[in-house]
């Protein structure tokens, strides 16, 4: 039996970690490594990474044995989703991220999202949360998505098909959060008597007599909710094993 060693990395130009099984047989299935009986070491290890990222402040998640993948939407966004309807009257905010794969010797990487359930008394539990992919972060805005197909939840997205030479593939994507928030509204009239008593003087009902309340919690303690990516490992037809 020969004993293979098993060397990780870090892929820092994207964020990846890779596995690499180094030995000359043998058969390992994961995620992050293939290797097949073959004599040449060239084709025999393949590296496939995964990570999720969120340009405004830096998080990433790299997945791990192919685990998904996270990022969240919390306090912040709710803040930015409450101020800008405040402001214009435009309840809709969007947050970019990234997907990013890397994958060699053959293999493919399909993905699919979700976005987890938000918490009961937060912000999120009033508004709905889309997802669009898009050519770039400068194209995730919610007035630029307004007519465009969402995402539907857990539908595959093709990353990386099979081929033989490495591939660094990296896709945009868009969650926009929206809502209708809940109002209160109620008329004043007041009444009261003229000078001397002579007479009771009830105010008229006009476009001034109406007041409206935004009822709406507090952004500040927001639950974070998470964006989870799921990578599904494929195997193309460009994998031929030497000696086939």
């Amino acid at each position: 039996m020969r004993i293979h060693r098993l060397c990780i990395g870090f892929l820092a130009a994207s964020g990846l970690m890779l596995v690499a099984s180094v030995g000359t047989a043998g058969v390992t299935s994961a995620l992050w490594t293939s290797t097949v009986q073959s004599g040449h070491l060239a084709v025999e290890v393949g590296q496939i990474g995964f990570a999720i990222e969120k340009p405004a402040d830096g998080s990433r998640d790299v997945s791990v044995d192919g685990v998904p993948a996270q990022v969240t939407v919390g306090a912040a966004e709710a803040d930015a989703l409450v101020f800008a309807g405040l402001q214009t009257g435009a309840w809709a905010t969007a947050v970019p991220f990234d997907v990013t794969m890397f994958a060699s010797a053959g293999h493919g990487m399909d993905y699919s999202l979700a976005v987890g359930a938000p918490g009961q008394d937060g912000v999120f539990a009033l508004a709905q949360i889309a997802l669009f992919p898009v050519e770039s972060a400068a194209s995730c805005t919610a007035a630029g998505l307004g007519n465009a197909t969402a995402y539907t939840s857990g539908a595959s997205v093709t990353g990386i098909e099979g081929g033989t030479e490495p591939q660094t593939v990296t896709q945009h994507w868009c969650a926009v959060i929206s809502m209708d928030p809940p109002t209160y509204t109620n008329t004043v009239v007041a009444s009261g008597t003229a000078a001397g008593g002579s007479r009771v003087v009830t105010s008229e009902v006009d476009k001034d007599s109406t007041w409206t309340a935004i009822l709406l919690p507090d952004a500040a303690g927001e639950q974070a909710l998470p964006i989870t990516a799921t990578p599904t490992r494929t195997l193309g037809n460009a994998f031929t094993p030497a000696g086939t």
